[in-house]
């Protein structure tokens, strides 16, 4: 598939048929090459479906994942609990250090 897409890009678009030679165009050449181009056309909007399928799959994971990330965050402390828990912190370690036998 992929060198497929690097032999596309090589060649202009509209110019070439799938096996290298320049379709019929012009006064009694046939449609001009335009069944090709449908083809191809068409051929692209399959590859192009499919890749959205695969992007809209990985949004939807993504969703699910900031939401997961939302839930935990929001159950975290805010400032309130934060400063609670420091308070409660530096009162442990006063009395602790306010009741250790001195060093004399």
């Amino acid at each position: 598939m992929a060198n497929e897409a690097s032999s596309r890009e090589s060649k202009p678009y509209l110019a070439y048929s799938s096996d290298g030679r320049t379709p019929p165009s012009g006064p009694g050449g046939g449609d001009g090459g335009m069944m090709f181009r449908i083809e191809r056309l068409e051929e692209d909007v399959k590859e192009i479906k499919g890749e959205l399928k695969k992007v809209s799959s990985d949004l939807t994971d993504i969703k699910v994942k900031v939401a997961e990330i939302s839930g935990k965050i929001s159950g975290l402390p805010g400032w309130g609990g934060l400063l609670t828990i420091a308070g409660i912190i530096i009162a442990a370690v006063g009395i602790i250090v306010r009741f250790l036998p001195s060093a004399h």
